[in-house]
């Protein structure tokens, strides 16, 4: 007999092709009840004149299903989150110069692939059995990250996948064994340089996937890729120090905006953290709020952007996974 409190989640990366099962699909995440697929279910009758039907005709029907989409949230843990963070692209993974059990992952954009997942729930039935399905062919189209004060670091992993298969078979969810969960009061945020206190934080990082390749043909859908510009956004909100960044938002002065978000050590001089880079940002606007209750604020929503040389945004996750 099993209950509620023995749902979960797992992911793991389609090697063969877009939409074909993970051949390991064991990878657990301790994902939020609000976490679950969403399908795209189009209802959609025979159009045509004939006697006799006021309303539409059940027998001239069809039900179009073009995949879904899928909210993933949960808190940032120091171990085994690469596989979900490198749904915005492969990382890198390398040995700190130094390092005997530290890895950095290393994750930028990509320009055209995205990998492939599959997206395991085990979802607990009224009957005391837990029951699985599979998102198969998730693509990430966002990666979002939030920071509240006296909150953990939280994740929200957004995807469109291909089919749903309602008939999975169960797996076996694997963790990691103690990782830390990171928290506000690991969070430094250095903007042109300078550590700034927040009120609160929170990031968007688009992969730039085309989604909606809808097409005449078997199965009625093309593999997402990545196209167009992308604009990876978020909001800054702190105390008024000055006017500063309200003179850099009319000025259009780009900024490098780094968030650093660290744990325990793993070993002498190498811990767990997770470094979001971005090499420019610009402020898209907004004037300091008054108030005669609290001090005043400077919220500071920002767009990242090109400059040419540095990768539009970076990833760095130190951990001691040794594997994607």
């Amino acid at each position: 007999m099993s209950g509620i409190s023995d749902q979960f989640t797992t992911i793991g990366v389609e090697a063969v092709a877009w939409g074909t099962k993970a051949a390991t699909l064991t990878r657990g995440i301790e994902a939020e009840t609000s976490s679950k697929p969403s399908p795209a279910v189009e209802q959609r009758p025979s159009t045509g004149m004939r006697p006799g039907f006021l309303g539409d005709p059940s027998d001239r029907h069809v039900v179009d299903v073009r995949g879904g989409t899928y909210s993933l949230a949960c808190d940032l843990l120091s171990k085994s989150h690469s596989m979900l963070l490198g749904g915005l692209n492969t990382p890198v993974i390398t040995t700190p110069g130094g390092a005997t059990n530290a890895r950095l992952h290393t994750i930028t954009p990509s320009d055209h692939d995205l990998p492939s997942q599959t997206i395991h729930d085990g979802i607990a039935l009224d009957s005391g059995t837990i029951d699985h399905i599979n998102a198969l062919g998730a693509k990430m189209t966002s990666l979002k990250l939030a920071v509240s004060p006296k909150g953990n670091v939280k994740v929200t992993a957004d995807y469109s996948y291909r089919t749903l298969d309602t008939a999975a078979a169960s797996v076996t969810p694997v963790y990691a064994s103690a990782p830390y969960p990171f928290r506000d009061r690991d969070v430094t945020t250095t903007l042109g340089g300078t550590p700034i206190c927040q009120r609160g934080i929170d990031l968007t990082i688009p992969t730039g996937a085309k989604v909606d390749r809808d097409m005449v043909c078997p199965g009625g859908r093309e593999e997402p890729f990545v196209l167009g510009r992308v604009q990876p956004t978020g909001t800054l909100n702190q105390d008024l120090p000055s006017f500063d960044y309200l003179d850099a938002w009319l000025n259009g002065t780009p900024l490098s905006l780094v968030f650093y978000i660290e744990g325990p050590e793993i070993e002498e001089g190498f811990p767990y953290f997770l470094r979001v880079t971005y090499a420019a940002v610009r402020f898209t606007g907004e004037a300091p709020d008054r108030s005669m209750t609290e001090l005043s604020g400077q919220t500071l929503p920002w767009q990242a952007f090109d400059n040419g040389t540095d990768p539009l945004w970076k990833i760095e996750y130190q951990t001691t996974d040794t594997a994607l």
